[in-house]
């Protein structure tokens, strides 16, 4: 392998490590995705600002039957609770209104990375799990849920650029007929 080729390699490689988690000084938007005991989906965006651990923005919405949404002011409360050994987001459709309640088994959002929301598939260690609750007292517990990585646009477009890199370089290392 010629000496270009590889030190192109090398940069691309280093590249892809500086990707993903170990960037917690911007915001991390995960896709949310899940569905609840009544057929109902979890389906929209959450933004978190890694470094803090807070919430920034917040766009989801349960389907039918429940149909319900939650946007950015819907957010209401963030937080390790020790009693669920979870980290509990908790939006709300307003007052006396509906509430989605999400647990993921994390100590904090710093550096948070997606995971799974705990749910009846996957409930926290001490059996609680995500769902909404409706007023009155009824419930739709989240039978599985999941918050992945979005890429960033940055991201992406470095990944390219190390491909393309090394498309170019591997095209100069061919003896030419």
């Amino acid at each position: 392998m010629p000496k270009s080729l590889k030190i192109i390699a090398a940069a691309a490689v280093l590249a892809c490590i500086g990707m993903g988690d170990a960037r917690a000084d911007v915001f991390a938007t995960f896709q949310a995705a899940g569905k609840f005991l009544s057929g109902a989906s979890l389906d929209g965006t959450l933004t978190i600002d890694a470094t803090t651990g807070t919430v920034a923005a917040v766009d989801l919405a349960v389907g039918s039957p429940d149909d319900l949404a939650f946007a950015t002011k819907a957010f209401l409360t963030s937080g390790y609770i020790p009693d669920y050994q979870g980290y509990l987001l908790g939006f709300s459709t307003g007052p006396l209104g509906d509430d989605l309640d999400l647990l993921l088994s994390a100590v904090s959002l710093v550096g948070y990375g997606g995971g799974t929301i705990d749910s009846q598939s996957g409930p926290s260690p001490t059996g609680s799990t995500s769902g909404v609750q409706h007023p009155g007292g009824g419930s739709d517990p989240l039978q599985t849920g999941s918050l992945t990585p979005v890429p960033e646009p940055a991201e992406i477009a470095l990944f390219a650029t190390a491909l393309l890199g090394l498309g170019v370089a591997a095209r100069r290392s061919r003896p030419r007929a």
